[in-house]
């Protein structure tokens, strides 16, 4: 799903609106729905800001963020932006490499708090 952050006021050039655009799918999945739904919206590949991380996604101004909507995109709070995709992406990209995962993660935090209960 193709999500946007609710547009800020910005002075920048002859825009008046900013927005953030970005795919809740993880890694190459979101990033090709993204380049995919900016295509459609007239915007260059080259424009893709982070690539290929977490925070991966295209900066909207003025008619960009009128034209994402139009073609489907939902529009959410800049801290429900976060929570929907960048924090699962983190939590996905750390399982995939090589961090706490399962019963594993479970035993190592149950530790670490008898631990630190003295």
């Amino acid at each position: 799903m193709i999500l946007i952050d609710t547009p800020s006021p910005v002075r920048f050039r002859r825009f008046k609106r900013f927005s953030h655009c970005m795919s809740d799918l993880p890694g190459e999945a979101g990033t090709i729905e993204l380049l995919t739904f900016a295509g459609r919206l007239g915007l260059k590949q080259s424009w893709l800001q982070k690539a290929g991380t977490e925070t991966e996604h295209f900066d909207l101004f003025d008619g960009a963020i009128d034209r994402a909507l139009e073609a489907g995109a939902v529009e959410v709070a800049p801290r429900e932006l976060i929570t929907r995709v960048v924090q699962p992406k983190r939590v996905a990209r750390r399982h995939r490499d090589g961090g706490l995962t399962g019963d594993q993660g479970l035993m190592d935090r149950s530790v670490a708090t008898e631990v630190d209960d003295g």
